[in-house]
């Protein structure tokens, strides 16, 4: 498309996940694709169900992030690259949560260290 502005993308994008909810029914969506069964539809998921609170109750993001990172299949770079897109650039507050930022930092230089034995 010619002539479309600046940041049109992210702002489509945060206008689709605009609330907490939405985002992580995303992450839900992208990383419960991973190997069989999905630790998202299950209640006895292991020590991650911690990360239950981020949601509605039913939502589990450690275990598949930490199998993402094992399988290095590309979706803990999407997530990546969905904060980023996220991010308002007016400075309002971003939706992802606070807690899943924490752990997303002791993400990032795992996936930035796997990246470069690639």
């Amino acid at each position: 498309m010619v002539g479309v502005p600046e940041g049109r993308d992210a702002a489509v994008l945060r206008a689709h996940i605009a609330n907490v909810g939405n985002f992580l029914r995303y992450l839900s969506l992208l990383l419960g694709t991973l190997g069989e069964g999905s630790f998202l539809e299950s209640d006895t998921g292991g020590e991650g169900q911690w990360l239950r609170s981020l949601g509605d109750g039913t939502t589990s993001l450690l275990e598949p992030m930490v199998r993402a990172l094992n399988l290095e299949s590309g979706e803990l770079d999407e997530i990546g690259r969905l904060i980023e897109r996220l991010d308002d650039p007016a400075g309002n507050e971003t939706i992802v949560p606070k807690d899943f930022l924490a752990l997303w930092k002791s993400f990032e230089p795992l996936i930035t260290r796997k990246r470069g034995r690639r």
